[in-house]
């Protein structure tokens, strides 16, 4: 329609806003080409409240409570299930309202748009994104 009205082609510009596919690297065959993943670490230890060395524990230190890592999901969903109020939007990574600091462990974000130099270095999340196999402590 632009171009009928004669704007210029390099003068227009366009922009779509669409979810991230969801990591399915966890869930994926060994023999499977997983999809490219970025990995930060926590700055502390990984030792939480909840020590028990069978099950990886997701621990909440403001909110001081802990809840089972589930295989599958991010630590988003863990924190709905545990009824850990988690302000977020867009679940794609790309906005940025559910940034939360790491404190212990890592994780695994396939997307990490709404993150810059400064949050990285300061170990901060999306938890729409992260997922983890281990014990993990964030700031919530």
């Amino acid at each position: 329609m632009l171009r009928e009205l004669g704007v210029p082609a390099d003068q227009i510009k366009s922009e779509a806003f669409v979810a991230a596919k969801r990591a399915e690297a966890a869930l994926a065959p060994s023999d499977s080409p997983a999809a490219p993943t970025s990995s930060l670490t926590g700055a502390l230890s990984s030792t939480s409240p909840a020590d028990d060395k069978t099950v990886p524990t997701l621990t909440f230190a403001r909110s001081v409570k802990s809840a089972p890592l589930t295989t599958g999901k991010t630590l988003l969903e863990i924190s709905e299930d545990a009824g850990i109020d988690i302000d977020f939007e867009c679940r794609s990574g790309i906005c940025g309202r559910c940034k939360t600091r790491l404190l212990a462990g890592s994780v695994n974000m396939e997307v990490q748009d709404a993150l810059d130099d400064v949050d990285k270095s300061e170990n901060v999340i999306l938890l729409c994104q992260a997922r983890s196999t281990g014990n993990v402590t964030i700031e919530a």
